[in-house]
């Protein structure tokens, strides 16, 4: 049956983790919030223990366990309290309370308690029994002396009843008139009957009665036949008619029941006692053993019989300090039995028979009968195991801590070695590393407790190398799995061993150091003790090794990282562009050699400051730029476009990259920049080449524009010299004026054209615009001949762009075009945007490309004109001119069907 249990507090945080602790120890636990519920539970209930907070909302805790003793004397209470103070502590336990505990309180403790207490209630109810059965006996005792309820008879100096009592009629089953004049032996059996005669007789003869005035215990007899234990006081009295004597009988069956319930308790409690985890003594109010549990005596090493009767602590004492002038208890275990108050412990040591120490934690408690102090009751528990495994633990933790601080694996090994040899206490440990050639071990550092003297042995480890699978350190290797090995010097693996031999060295483990299937190295620890198998221990030494061998992967990593951090910045230090990194708000975070020496003054960094101010470019400017680079994906049909910037009269050309990094989850910006302010005069005169051979083909064409005004005017001019009407010579003077202004025109529109690219500075051009002019620049030329121009212009599309230079493309492509016509034919233009992108298409109706050099056409100084009639750059500038604002230009032609060219802008950023 589970133990019912009481928890009274109004934290339900405390009670819930109370109810599923006592839960899992196997009692049955009630709960209240209050002292109002608690009471009302503990009449309608009979508990074994009651936990009980001193601080309730309705009432005070103290009046809660002044009300349940008097439902429950027996209960035991254990106070639960944050507030400690004598009203609270010794003030509870002086009003009845059985223990308290202060919160936070220990687990075990509070365990430990309730068993001792809920066996401590079943005691006090089994004696209450035995107690009551007692009881019962007396009343009916007293009850026979004032009513004759037990059976009383008398009897003559012959032996026979003279008088019988209605109890003797109920006990023995004799009617008075069956049982006058009848011998006392139908009472008693059979074998005790010649005894009874023959004292009798001894008796009437003036012998001496060795019975009278005694209670004695005799076995009595029913007139069923059936025998029972009775207990027998006989008297005797002289009268004149002869000696007569009087017997007052109890029935005894209860009562030997009873004190066979006694024992039987007596023995179970003693069970109990001795079945429980913690050792557990009894003292008398002088310190001295009264009894001692079963554990106690296993974990100290004696017998209970040597314990009992024997000061406890002072004998604790003597044999763990050898100095008897000290305190006799150091330890408190005596100290309820001064102030009569709970005392807890924590952390301390005991010692054994043989003077071995063990570290404990204990409660020594009061024991009170009727509030007097009557003796203690010591609960300890042998804490050895949780002490090896916070050792362990703090070993761990030690591991971690060496590995965190330390930068390279030499820098770590002095520190590791010597927790992994307290981890365990191991007498030597040594660390064996893969060699260069990575096909042996060698011993690459060493530890040794200082009390050993193992130093021919280390020695004999540092000129020693181990192929995998030879030796402990080799067969760790091979196997990748930790070795334990008991006793070394038995093992005929170990190569070693008369070294280890001479020096006492016995039990060894052999962990390997490894990362997943990688091992690193090996850890070596001996001991000059024969160790049987832990596998716990084994189990913390692989987890060390593997922190090991991650710590020598990350500081490798690190190296290789550094060298590749070295490598990359001596590769962006030597590239032939400046190159900058910006976070999002355009803030400089990078920027290599050659941005600093484009950018910056000597000694000036570029670091933190604005991109913008770096470059000298409008902020607007940059904005428009990183929204397009903000937008490209990879799958993007075009590249990032490039830009050209003038910086200290120098002109770079300029491209945004984006940059992705794990460690920057936050995008940057990338701006690679090189100088080509050489580049772009060589450029510009080459465009400027390509204009003048153009016009070299259109000066033809040019003379009779010129040639026919100027005649004109020369004839006009000779007539006037020769006329003398005014109103004649004004009139020619109008045409003069209209011839002059004819040639005026043409000449500026071809010098605008033959004006060098790099004096056009970029505007907003409309494409239709230009596509018209370049017609009209083309048609002066002598081949255009009858060449009929249509067009197809959508809304008005524009490009920003140096006219000169989108001059230059559509002039070349449209006189090509009218070449290929010669003259007859129809030439197509047409524009319109598509989202983000301009389209302008040339179509002529031509022969077309032929197939085999169309792959070619883009080329430098391709040409299939004859020799001294083109230069072969045409298209090749075209290109680049498209390429240079991030443009494409593609070619469709059909032999004998014509050719189309379609080039495609960005459109403007609206």
């Amino acid at each position: 049956m589970r133990p019912p249990v009481l928890i009274v507090d109004d934290d339900p945080d405390i009670r819930e983790s109370l109810t599923d602790m006592l839960g899992h120890e196997g009692y049955l636990v009630h709960s209240a919030a209050s002292g109002t519920e608690a009471l009302q539970q503990a009449k309608q209930t009979r508990y074994d223990a009651a936990l009980l907070d001193i601080q309730l909302p309705d009432l005070n805790g103290l009046s809660v366990l002044k009300v349940l003793m008097e439902l429950d004397a027996s209960l035991p209470v254990i106070i639960l309290t944050g507030n400690v103070t004598p009203e609270n502590t010794i003030g509870s336990l002086a009003k009845g309370a059985f223990a308290y505990l202060t919160k936070p309180y220990n687990s075990q403790e509070l365990k430990a308690i309730l068993r001792r207490a809920v066996s401590v209630k079943g005691l006090t109810v089994r004696a209450e029994h035995v107690e009551e059965a007692l009881q019962a006996s007396e009343e009916r005792f007293r009850a026979l002396v004032e009513s004759a309820t037990d059976a009383m008879v008398l009897a003559d100096q012959s032996g026979l009843i003279i008088w019988w009592n209605g109890a003797a009629e109920r006990m023995f089953g004799y009617t008075k008139e069956d049982a006058l004049g009848r011998p006392l032996t139908i009472m008693m059996p059979e074998r005790f009957r010649a005894a009874h005669a023959a004292g009798v007789t001894r008796l009437a003869q003036g012998g001496t009665a060795t019975i009278i005035g005694h209670t004695i215990e005799l076995v009595g007899l029913t007139k069923t036949g059936d025998e029972f234990p009775i207990e027998l006081s006989l008297a005797s009295w002289r009268a004149s008619d002869g000696m007569f004597f009087s017997g007052i009988i109890r029935n005894i069956a209860r009562r030997k029941r009873a004190e066979e319930s006694v024992v039987r308790l007596s023995h179970q409690n003693a069970l109990i006692l001795d079945s429980a985890g913690e050792g557990i003594f009894g003292l008398d109010p002088q310190g001295c053993v009264t009894f001692a549990n079963a554990t106690a005596a296993r974990i100290l090493g004696w017998s209970a019989a040597e314990l009992i009767g024997k000061p406890l602590a002072p004998l604790l004492y003597r044999i763990a300090n050898g100095n008897a002038a000290r305190s006799p208890d150091p330890f408190c275990l005596c100290a309820a039995l001064h102030d009569g108050a709970v005392h807890r412990i924590q952390n301390e040591a005991f010692a054994r028979k043989d003077g071995s120490l063990f570290p404990v934690q204990y409660v020594t408690s009061p024991i009170r009968e009727r509030d007097r102090l009557v003796g203690a009751v010591v609960v300890f528990q042998d804490i050895s195991a949780r002490k090896q495994q916070e050792n362990l633990q703090q070993a761990q933790l030690s591991v971690s801590h060496i590995l965190a601080q330390a930068g390279t694996v030499e820098e770590a090994i002095p520190q590791l070695l010597h927790v992994a040899g307290t981890m365990g206490a191991w007498d030597m440990a040594l660390l064996w590393q893969c060699g260069r050639m990575g096909d042996q071990l060698t011993c690459h550092g060493s530890w040794i407790r200082p009390s050993h003297r193992w130093d021919e042995f280390l020695s004999v480890c540092r000129n020693s190398e181990f192929p995998p699978g030879m030796d402990f350190p080799g067969i760790a290797w091979a196997s990748k799995l930790p070795l334990w090995i008991p006793d070394a010097l038995t093992d005929s693996r170990f190569t070693r061993a008369p070294t280890a031999s001479r020096l006492g060295i016995h039990g060894a483990c052999i962990v390997p150091i490894r990362t997943g299937s990688i091992i690193h190295g090996v850890l070596e620890l001996y001991t000059e003790q024969r160790r049987p198998s832990d596998s716990h221990l084994i189990q913390i030494l692989a987890d060390t090794g593997m922190k090991i061998g991650q710590f020598i992967d990350r500081t490798r990593a690190a190296q290789a990282l550094r060298a590749a951090h070295r490598t990359t910045q001596s590769l962006l230090a030597s590239l032939p562009g400046a190159i900058f990194l910006c976070g999002s708000d355009l803030q400089v975070q990078y920027a290599n050699a050659l941005a600093h020496q484009y950018f910056a003054l000597p000694g000036e960094s570029l670091i933190g400051r604005p991109l913008c101010e770096c470059l000298s470019l409008s902020e607007p400017a940059l904005q428009r730029q990183v929204v397009e680079w903000n937008t490209h994906t990879a799958d993007s049909p075009h590249r990032l476009s490039e830009c050209e910037c003038e910086v200290a009269a120098r002109l770079y050309r300029y491209r945004f990259f984006p940059v992705s990094t794990p460690e920057s989850p936050q995008y940057q910006v990338g701006i690679l920049l090189w100088d080509i302010t050489d580049d772009k005069r060589l450029q510009d005169e080459l465009i400027q080449a390509e204009k003048l051979s153009s016009l070299g083909t259109m000066v033809s064409g040019m003379a009779h524009e010129i040639n026919n005004p100027a005649q004109a005017i020369l004839s006009m001019a000779e007539l006037i010299q020769e006329e003398d009407d005014p109103d004649t010579v004004k009139q020619f003077a109008a045409d003069i004026v209209g011839y002059a202004r004819h040639v005026s025109t043409v000449v500026r529109d071809f010098a605008g054209y033959a004006r060098a690219a790099g004096r056009d500075g970029e505007t907003e051009i409309d494409v239709a615009e230009r596509l018209l002019e370049a017609v009209k620049m083309v048609r002066r030329g002598p081949h255009f001949g009858q060449v009929e121009i249509a067009t197809q212009f959508d809304a008005p599309v524009f490009l920003r762009a140096r006219k000169g230079e989108i001059d230059q493309v559509f002039v070349n492509l449209i006189s090509n075009a009218t070449q290929a016509m010669e003259g007859i034919g129809c030439l197509t233009l047409t524009t319109g945007q598509d989202g983000r992108w301009i389209q302008v298409t040339i179509a002529d109706t031509g022969p077309g490309i032929p197939a085999s050099i169309r792959p070619r056409i883009f080329d430098p100084f391709f040409t299939t004109k004859t020799a001294g009639k083109g230069t072969g750059l045409g298209l090749s500038i075209v290109h680049k001119i498209v390429i240079k604002y991030a443009g494409t230009i593609t070619v469709e032609s059909t032999e004998g069907g014509g050719t189309t060219f379609r080039l495609r802008f960005p459109a403007l950023v609206q």
